[in-house]
């Protein structure tokens, strides 16, 4: 079964994943609302994947990653768009925007149990990029290869 971790530093945000992945096979084995909290978080529950929100206390998700040698999956879930091509540059294998639509979440869910069975790479599972991101802006979803997003 997935083994999940919620770092988000809203409650009623972390409350919300709950509910959504409630309907789901995986185990959630915990949540944390810093950078601190997580990095603790991570080394006792070792986790599959992350749903990982930007701003933290204490730092942001980015921080959180570059803490970590072997960082699991991640799957950044976010209210701002803007950081679409940085999450993607660290190997994250989806980007969900606030609030995460239930049809998202389970597409995210595939991509993670995909990127687990994956061959291994020598710097681990997450060192593999996705063969395209979803950036879902408003009015239909923009598929594009991980090679043509350039930061601006």
């Amino acid at each position: 079964m997935l083994r999940v971790l919620i770092v988000d530093d809203e409650h009623l945000a972390r409350q919300a994943m709950r509910r959504l992945l409630a309907a789901h096979p995986v185990e959630i084995v915990g949540e944390a609302d810093s950078v601190a909290s997580a990095l603790k978080a991570i080394e006792s529950t070792r986790p599959h994947a992350l749903f990982l929100d930007i701003e933290l206390g204490g730092g942001d998700g980015f921080d959180l990653l570059a803490a970590l040698e072997r960082p699991p999956v991640v799957v950044f879930v976010t209210a701002y768009a803007e950081h679409a091509v940085e999450a993607f540059a660290v190997n994250a294998v989806d980007y969900l925007l606030k609030p995460v639509e239930p049809e998202r979440l389970t597409e995210s869910l595939g991509r993670i149990e995909r990127q687990l069975a994956g061959p291994p790479t020598s710097s681990g599972p997450a060192a593999a990029k996705p063969a395209s991101i979803a950036l879902p802006p408003p009015p239909r979803p923009l598929v594009v290869p991980p090679a043509q997003a350039a930061p601006l």
